[in-house]
């Protein structure tokens, strides 16, 4: 509400700035994406239409937004949300003349930053639950807007916003447009040797997300029967999750990377995994840019929206009554009813069986590599 009343201040002045803007710099771009990890590899496929440009996100993906050659200038949404700021940064980016503007995330702040900017080309999505001061602002910022719903894949929205509504929603389109990051050369060595590699992320920043013990316990039943090697990411405090493995013993190696790697770096350990199990994490949006085989369990998340995209993906529902209830932009931090991930052992026999064809499938690549 505060920053509709904002815009009608800030209109004016953006007008006159965006006039000089455009007389004193060269052509530029802005897209404004301030969602969290996995939201921003799902950006990631506008920025092959974009080329250069620069961006508003927020500090989550910063360390891989860095790493990215085709972005020129980052602005932090934190930095720039609050005091004075949220007067003079939208003037900051109205004074830069920028030619298009595109809001992927269209909350009230990022509408009324890119809503400032005067005469250039401005493109955001409409979605489900739009509030009614976010529609004025699309409406007053002059944004053509791409309809989004439920059942309409992210990434092809972002797509649309960006490169117009002839991009469709193809398959092939979005293979064409992949999601990218960028990877360190060499790649880190950090296998055990020669195992096939299976990767964990044991929580989520939203804590629905956080797949039980005992599931835990039945997918660890399932890889013990391969000669796999275990790789547990996360941040630092993730060590509480790590009872099911904790708790029993494993003839498979352990090993532990809980607070050791920097998020720009995890993409190099990620690509060289060959299964990553995860709930809807960003990490397992990072192993979906390399398509890494996925096993993901979709817990409360209504998984049409956003997902991962791989050939080699098991997605695993949730057996709860009121599941699905998480959407994109309608995404409640706290459990409608019962347990969100426990499986059946018909789900537990698909899992054994996406587990069992992927270790042979890669035992086969690596003998033939061998006889070569």
């Amino acid at each position: 509400m505060g920053y509709f009343l904002l815009s009608i201040l800030l209109f004016p002045l953006g007008f006159l700035l965006s006039l000089w803007g455009r007389v004193t710099n060269p052509p530029r771009k802005l897209l404004i994406a301030t969602g969290k990890i996995g939201d921003y590899l799902n950006y990631t496929p506008t920025f092959s239409l974009l080329e250069k440009f620069d961006i508003l996100i927020d500090k989550p993906p910063l360390q891989l937004a860095e790493k990215e050659h085709r972005i020129e200038e980052i602005f932090l949404q934190p930095e720039v949300k609050g005091g004075l700021n949220k007067f003079l940064f939208p003037l900051k980016l109205a004074s830069r003349g920028y030619r298009e503007v595109y809001v992927l995330t269209p909350n009230a702040f990022n509408l009324m930053v890119g809503g400032v900017v005067k005469g250039a080309r401005k493109r955001t999505l409409f979605h489900y639950n739009q509030r009614w001061f976010e529609k004025f602002l699309i409406k007053i910022g002059g944004f053509e807007i791409v309809p989004h719903s439920r059942n309409d894949l992210t990434i092809a929205t972002y797509l649309k916003v960006v490169g117009g509504d002839e991009m469709g929603e193809k398959g092939e389109v979005i293979q064409k447009f992949w999601k990218s990051l960028p990877l360190p050369n060499p790649l880190p060595n950090f296998s055990g040797g020669g195992r096939f590699k299976v990767g964990f992320s044991l929580s989520a920043g939203n804590r629905m997300k956080t797949i039980s013990e005992e599931t835990w316990g039945k997918i660890i039943d399932i890889l013990e029967k391969f000669p796999v090697e275990y790789h547990i990411f996360g941040v630092t405090g993730d060590e509480v999750y790590l009872s099911p493995f904790r708790n029993r013993k494993l003839k498979n190696p352990l090993h532990l990377w809980i607070g050791k790697i920097p998020l720009g770096e995890l993409p190099g350990y990620i690509s060289q995994l060959n299964l990553f199990i995860s709930s809807d994490t960003g990490t397992a949006y990072i192993a979906d840019t390399f398509r890494v085989p996925i096993l993901l369990f979709a817990g409360p998340c209504h998984m049409e929206e956003q997902k991962p995209l791989g050939e080699k993906v098991l997605i695993v529902k949730s057996n709860a009554p009121c599941a699905p209830f998480s959407f994109i932009f309608s995404a409640p931090y706290k459990a409608l009813c019962g347990e969100l991930y426990k499986i059946t052992p018909a789900q537990e026999e698909e899992i054994y069986n996406f587990v069992k064809q992927l270790y042979h499938q890669w035992l086969l690549e690596r003998r033939k590599e061998k006889g070569k």
